[in-house]
């Protein structure tokens, strides 16, 4: 079955399931500096990040091409989660020290799962969270993202293919 057809069959459950991203990782950006840090680097401000809202942004090379597309998170005011492809992984620390440099900001890769819950209609509480977790920033429709624990009341579903397999 192609993804979307996974994708599509998930959403249209009663009951609310999630799947473990296995594609993604993520990385933590902490100190007084980083939203300078991370600010001056990405698309999309930084300062709206708290942690009840993520954006979805990305980082782009001195000719304007992108680079990576990343969703930021933040656990307090000087610390954000950026999750980033896997394959991308490397390149990204790389760059992300690179601009470091004046910064004075701890750049670490964090062993944090990353779960989606694909019920657009999981209830969402008045800051944009659900139980727990956060909006997809990209569009609601794709429901919500987990760090860490999965949602609670839900089921694991598996899914099969590359999540480039839409055909």
């Amino acid at each position: 079955m192609a993804l979307r057809q996974q994708l599509c069959h998930l959403c249209s459950r009663s009951l609310s399931s999630y799947a473990k991203i296995s594609q993604r990782k993520v990385v933590r950006v902490a100190g007084s500096k980083s939203t300078q840090l991370l600010q001056g680097l990405f698309t999309n401000d930084v300062n709206r990040v708290t942690e009840e809202f993520s954006i979805f942004t990305h980082l782009l090379n001195v000719k304007g091409r992108v680079l990576y597309d990343n969703i930021v998170y933040s656990m307090d005011k000087d610390s954000f989660l950026i999750e980033v492809d896997k394959d991308l992984l490397g390149s990204l620390l790389k760059l992300l020290k690179m601009y470091n440099i004046r910064s004075k900001a701890s750049i670490s890769l964090e062993d944090i799962d990353i779960f989606a819950s694909f019920n657009p209609e999981t209830p969402v509480n008045d800051n944009g969270t659900t139980d727990g977790g956060f909006v997809d920033p990209r569009l609601s429709l794709l429901g919500h993202r987990y760090l860490g624990n999965p949602p609670k009341d839900s089921v694991e579903t598996s899914i099969t293919g590359s999540e480039w397999d839409w055909e």
